[in-house]
C-alpha cells in the first residue's frame, strides 16, 4: 500500500504545482505575479471566487481518478479512489500553507471550513452492475469526479468515505451504464430524491440499491 500511495502522490505533484501558485501568493494581488490595482481587482473578482475553487476541485478529481486506475490494477478501485482523494486534499492543504500527512484527511475542507467525512455503506442488490457518484448540495463538487464513478459490480457492502466540508449535504446518484434506471440524484446530480442525502459530520448512510 505504501508504494501505491507514493505512486498516486508522484503523479499528482504536477497539479500541486499549479495549485501552489494559486494559493502561495496567487496569480494576482499582493504577493502574486500581477499586483497593483488591476491585480487586486482580479484577485478579488476572479481568482478567489473562481480560479482557486476550480483548481482545488480539479486537483481532487484528477488524483481520485488516478487512484481509481491504480487501484483497479491492484483489484481495489474503491480503496484507490479513497487514497487518491486524500492525496488531492493534502495537495490543496499544503498549497494553502498547511501540512497534513499524505493519505490522511485534511484539517480543513476545500472551502476553508473544518473538514469532516460521511460514509455511504452501499450494496448493489439490483440485476446489473451500477455506477455511483456523490454530489455536494452546497458546492459544485462531485466525487470521485464529474466524469468518473465508483463501480458496484458485486453484491458486497462497500463503505465509501467522502471527505467534505463539515455541515454540507452530500447526496448519492447511482445509475445503470445504459442509463435505463437511476437511484438518488442520478447521473448528473439533478434528480429529486428522498433519503439519498446525508450531512457531512462524521456520519454514515446505509444504501441498498434494488430494481
Amino acid at each position: 500500500m505504501r508504494g501505491y500511495i507514493v505512486g498516486v502522490s508522484v503523479i499528482s505533484l504536477i497539479f500541486g504545482g499549479l495549485l501552489s501558485v494559486t494559493h502561495a501568493g496567487g496569480l494576482f494581488g499582493e504577493g502574486g505575479l500581477i499586483g497593483g490595482d488591476i491585480g487586486n481587482f482580479l484577485d478579488r473578482e476572479v481568482e478567489q471566487p473562481i480560479t482557486t475553487p476550480f483548481v482545488q476541485s480539479t486537483t481532487i478529481g484528477v488524483t481520485t481518478g488516478v487512484g481509481i486506475v491504480v487501484g483497479g490494477v491492484l483489484g481495489a478501485p474503491l480503496e484507490g479512489a479513497y487514497v487518491g482523494e486524500h492525496v488531492g486534499q493534502t495537495i490543496n492543504e499544503r498549497a494553502a500553507g498547511k501540512s497534513p500527512p499524505i493519505g490522511r484527511p485534511a484539517v480543513h475542507g476545500a472551502s476553508g471550513t473544518p473538514a469532516a467525512k460521511v460514509s455511504f455503506v452501499v450494496t448493489n442488490n439490483a440485476k446489473y452492475a451500477i455506477k455511483i457518484k456523490f454530489f455536494s448540495s452546497n458546492r459544485k463538487v462531485v466525487w470521485p469526479s464529474s466524469n468518473t464513478s465508483f463501480d458496484l459490480k458485486d453484491r458486497l457492502s462497500h463503505d465509501i468515505k467522502i471527505h467534505c466540508d463539515a455541515g454540507e449535504q452530500i447526496c448519492y446518484g447511482a445509475y445503470y451504464s445504459d442509463f435505463s434506471q437511476y437511484w438518488g440524484r442520478g447521473l448528473s446530480g439533478v434528480e429529486n430524491c428522498s433519503g439519498c442525502c446525508q450531512i457531512c459530520s462524521n456520519t454514515y448512510l446505509t444504501v441498498n440499491l434494488v430494481d
